[in-house]
């Protein structure tokens, strides 16, 4: 992918930087239910990088798509938890950063991207 973008002029960072437009992601599993993708993070595998920039773009297979969240913690116990001994945090996310606190009006972006992509590989 970093030189497919290369050959497009998309100058593609490795260290995380304030100024950066878009984050591209993978996702380790996704929530039909709810259309929740959920990052774990560690092992060079930075949060910012979803949280950091203005859009996000998270990168998935079909096969990592489960029913629910039940399903999900049903197959991390059935696993011994390990993801959660190897991972520093999970991230869930559900769609664009939003919040409401302030005044109560609704404002997109503001903790968070304001746009974020899914790219669906089969």
């Amino acid at each position: 992918l970093s030189e497919e973008l290369e050959k497009e002029r998309i100058k593609v960072m490795e260290e995380l930087d304030p100024s950066m437009k878009v984050g591209i992601t993978g996702a380790d599993v996704a929530l039909a239910s709810t259309g929740t993708i959920i990052l774990f993070n560690g092992g060079g595998k930075l949060s910012r990088v979803s949280l950091l920039p203005q859009k996000h773009i998270a990168i998935f297979h079909e096969d990592q798509i489960l029913p629910d969240f039940e399903t999900w913690v049903q197959g991390l116990a059935a696993d011994n938890l390990d993801v959660f001994r190897k991972t520093s945090s999970i991230t869930a996310i559900s769609g664009p950063s939003r919040t409401a606190d302030i005044a109560m009006e609704q404002i997109i972006g503001m903790h968070g991207p304001g746009e974020l992509y899914i790219v669906l590989v089969q």
